[in-house]
């Protein structure tokens, strides 16, 4: 089982901005798209570049090295439809008054299997996004 890595606050990541992070060692690209936060693979299939550099209009990333574009809901590239960079669910939404209660919680340990350990009803949705890196 994975663990629950805290990779960025919501307040880091404005409505139409993107972030880059790592969590468990892979590049990862935060978007928010409305309020709605989206993850995709960091890196643009075309020559490396950083998606979580780029630039954000609606629900499309430009890779900032050569323009490639891609679908932030589906990592799904607009100047190639047979490439797509992997996009990781992000089933829930979690309130930052949550986050601060649970940052004391959560991981117990660091090894493999490790879980959160909370009284909150946010466990469950906890676990379940760390299951997907």
């Amino acid at each position: 089982m994975a663990q629950f890595l805290k990779v960025a606050n919501l307040s880091e990541l404005p409505a139409g901005s993107a972030k880059a992070v790592e969590v468990a060692g892979k590049a990862v690209a935060l978007f928010n798209v409305e309020g709605k936060i989206y993850a995709l693979d960091n890196t643009c299939r075309h020559r490396g570049g950083p998606l979580g550099e780029g630039f954000v209009e609606g629900d499309i990333v430009t890779c900032p090295w050569h323009g490639w574009q891609y679908k932030i809901p589906s990592g799904e590239c607009l100047d190639d439809a047979s490439i797509k960079v992997a996009a990781y669910p992000v089933p829930g939404q979690i309130p930052p008054r949550t986050l601060q209660r649970l940052s004391s919680a959560v991981p117990l340990s660091r090894g493999a299997g490790a879980r959160t350990c909370c009284a909150f009803p946010c466990e469950r949705i906890l676990n379940r996004v760390a299951e997907k890196f």
